[in-house]
């Protein structure tokens, strides 16, 4: 039986409403400095920052998470398919016919628009050869994947095919992309600067 339960005590343990009292005595009277209180809740509760949370991506990512090389057996695999099924389905999704312009992240159906013609297979082989076969966000080497790296628009211009306006990303790291796009703009902007940096200069 887990720690905390008994056959009275079915739910766990509960603090009594005196002992909550005593909880919020100890802590009256306790003050945070204001800057401190801003950086830790913002209007809708805790906060970080794009840049912690893409540097705690990276720490999570392969060999960093502490699932790695764990994969989930056939019997976890099927109760974790139990306990989802039909939770998502139809109106329970919170997404559930928010398409198109409805959809977060429209953006005026730039999707749909065509590729320019200078983005050949030819030139998206060049990128990934460029970049080492490997993903310039994550460091993946494509031959751990199922698929190709993705040659990444870094402007979101499917017409700017200038190789100074590519990077190679896995499937993972290239879905990320399509939110903060500012910040993955600027981020990636910075990546390709340093890959045509002349030799000698930092």
């Amino acid at each position: 039986m887990p720690k905390g339960y008994s056959e009275y005590n079915q739910g766990g343990w509960r603090h009594t409403e005196e002992a909550k009292q005593k909880v919020r005595m100890a802590r009256l009277g306790t003050t945070m400095l204001e800057e401190v209180r801003s950086r830790l809740r913002g209007p809708r509760g805790p906060y970080h920052s794009e840049e912690f949370k893409q540097q705690l991506s990276a720490r999570m990512t392969g060999t960093g998470n502490p699932m790695y090389g764990k994969p989930n057996t056939p019997e976890m695999k099927a109760k974790i398919s139990a306990a989802l099924k039909g939770r998502f389905a139809g109106d329970k999704n919170p997404m559930f016919g928010r398409n198109g312009a409805n959809h977060p992240n429209w953006k005026g159906g730039i999707a749909y628009l065509p590729y320019a013609p200078e983005f050949t297979k030819e030139l998206r082989e060049r990128i990934r050869q460029r970049d080492g076969y490997r993903c310039q966000e994550c460091g993946i080497s494509q031959s751990e994947l199922t698929c190709p790296l993705s040659p990444h628009h870094i402007d979101y211009d499917k017409r700017n095919s200038s190789e100074y306006n590519l990077i190679s990303l896995c499937e993972i790291c290239h879905g990320k992309t399509n939110y903060s796009r500012a910040y993955w703009q600027r981020h990636f902007e910075e990546k390709i600067a340093t890959i045509y940096m002349p030799k000698g200069e930092s």
